[in-house]
């Protein structure tokens, strides 16, 4: 037989396999969120899942690391979602909270009657914005393809035209089940002109082994400030896959800061998009990644239109054996003349076997810009270290010192002291699990 004539046919992995074979048998019972089901898994069958040959995802290759895929998730049982809630861990924010269970918004669970004046929420089945953004620079993306083929709901905020919201408002996505499962769904938020709000995105679940595909939008009209802070703290056994889309109008401001810490292996990305002038972005991260953990942290940032500004700066700590990974890009198009951005991230290498893997880039079609990426990754200072030593300091409560003071930059530039409480506790305890800090240990 020549090669011609020869049947080539597609070798899938298990889990590319049986991701198709969930989708063909929960399509039909799947609701509508404005998506288009069909083209996004049509996608998914060319390309099956993203690997290290695909550039965007060329340290996570999630045809290796994803070996199966688990069913999707049916509705959650309100006791138990209960349960994983627990006690408040925002504290003195005092946020107004709205529930996700297994991609499902529960208004049972939910705040509803302390939403503050100017605020809407609807479930997403159904909302007129349930299809949220779809941003040029995210076109393509496998993670967010599956998203839109198997999310089963989640919520739509909106922020109505000049509203100040004073309490936060707290959005805790959560996986509760008595097997293996996998949970998608999406949080499309819009801020009219002139709005401004602080809005919490918590991620958690059960103890045992899940999957979890979740994704947010965020359009932010002129004037509007919109602050996030996005929490992912879910199993150690869980796969977690995170998409931000966010775009900007005319002197818009846009802060946001991410904190990763859980799952097995973890993909977050954000995707921002300048469509008005003389709007901000400020973006910051902070990523915990020990024992075995993968945890990849990715940006682009599109300067679309002149006079608009970002600062972007991430800080990541990896200890034991896993692998922290931060890949971030400017983007400045042709007619973006006055563009200001700045992108920093830092590594701090805790163990001999940590690995760190760093790329920034810049990606420039105008003249009349300032521009900037800067990188490091080292261990604990030596001197630093030494001096507190020799101050009767023990060698464990110094090391966390340092590692505090590291971090710290990422969560005060958010610049809300409550906020900085809140994140350092999380920080703290991150840090009390780990039981071998010690350089090169």
């Amino acid at each position: 037989m020549s090669l011609m004539s020869a049947d080539l046919s597609v070798v899938r992995t298990d889990a590319e396999a049986q991701i198709l074979e969930h989708y063909k048998t929960s399509a039909v019972s799947l609701p509508s969120v404005g998506s288009n089901r069909a083209d996004a898994i049509a996608r998914f069958e060319a390309t099956g899942l993203p690997h290290r040959r695909i550039e965007s995802w060329k340290y996570t290759d999630l045809r290796k690391r994803m070996n199966a895929a688990f069913v999707p998730a049916g509705e959650a049982d309100v006791d138990k979602a209960r349960g994983l809630l627990g006690e408040d861990a925002l504290g003195a924010l005092n946020p107004v909270r709205l529930v996700i269970a297994n991609g499902r918004f529960v208004a049972d669970l939910s705040d509803l009657s302390d939403l503050p004046a100017g605020v809407t929420v609807a479930d997403l089945v159904g909302a007129p914005n349930a299809e949220g953004l779809s941003l040029d620079v995210a076109s393509g993306d496998i993670g967010l393809d599956l998203n839109l083929a198997f999310r089963t709901g989640g919520l739509s905020l909106t922020l109505t035209e000049g509203v100040t919201v004073e309490r936060p408002i707290e959005i805790v996505s959560l996986v509760t089940a008595d097997q293996p499962v996998s949970s998608t769904s999406h949080i499309s938020i819009s801020a009219e002109a002139g709005a401004s709000a602080l809005i919490f995105e918590r991620y958690v679940g059960m103890d045992d082994a899940y999957q979890t595909n979740v994704s947010a939008s965020y359009a932010i009209a002129d004037g509007a400030e919109v602050a996030v802070v996005r929490m992912q703290t879910e199993s150690a056994s869980a796969l977690h896959i995170g998409s931000t889309q966010a775009e900007l109008g005319a002197d818009a401001k846009f802060n946001h800061l991410s904190v990763l810490v859980g799952s097995e292996t973890a993909r977050d990305q954000t995707f921002i998009r300048f469509s008005g002038e003389h709007a901000h972005a400020g973006l910051r991260g902070i990523n915990l990644s020990g024992q075995s953990q993968h945890i990849d942290k990715t940006l682009v940032v599109d300067h679309a239109v002149p006079n608009c500004d970002s600062r972007e700066l991430y800080k990541t700590v990896v200890s034991g054996d896993a692998a922290g990974i931060f890949q971030g890009k400017i983007v400045v198009r042709q007619h973006a003349q006055k563009t200001d951005a700045e992108m920093m991230s830092q590594a701090l290498l805790l163990s001999e076997n940590a690995e760190f893997s760093n790329k920034p880039e810049l990606e420039i079609y105008a003249d009349d810009v300032i521009c900037a990426h800067g990188a490091t990754c080292g261990e604990l200072d030596e001197d630093l270290l030494f001096y507190l030593l020799s101050r009767g300091i023990p060698r464990r409560e110094a090391e966390v010192m340092l590692v505090q003071a590291f971090l710290a930059e990422a969560v005060e530039e958010f610049d809300n002291r409550a906020v900085a409480d809140a994140l350092g506790g999380l920080v703290e305890q991150w840090l009390s699990q780990r039981e071998s800090m010690q350089i090169g240990g």
